[in-house]
């Protein structure tokens, strides 16, 4: 089928964001076991974007800077765009996040 239904009613407390005096961390892919991989300490969460630590630059994972970026600089983001400028990081100007 193409359809999802729910006989749950939608949540009326819920608010967008994080809550006050907790952070978020952004799961870093080290290699080691695969993405959704519970022994590599990874959410299942889809990527993204591709920062790069050095640059302070955030790319598509299909962008071409990504191939030719070093490992040692790359991060994986499960962030949205506005968190991700929220912290520093620029989008790239090749792929245009």
């Amino acid at each position: 089928g193409s359809s999802i239904w729910s006989d749950q009613e939608p949540c009326q407390d819920w608010t967008p964001g994080i809550p006050e005096g907790q952070t978020r961390t952004i799961p870093v892919d080290n290699g080691v076991g695969q993405a959704g991989d519970p022994a590599s300490g990874e959410s299942s969460e889809e990527i993204l974007y591709v920062c790069n630590t050095n640059t302070k630059k955030f790319h598509y994972p299909s962008c071409d800077s990504v191939n030719q970026m070093n490992e040692s600089n790359r991060m994986n983001a499960n962030l949205t765009r506005d968190e991700l400028i929220a912290q520093g990081y620029q989008p790239c100007g090749n792929c245009h996040p």
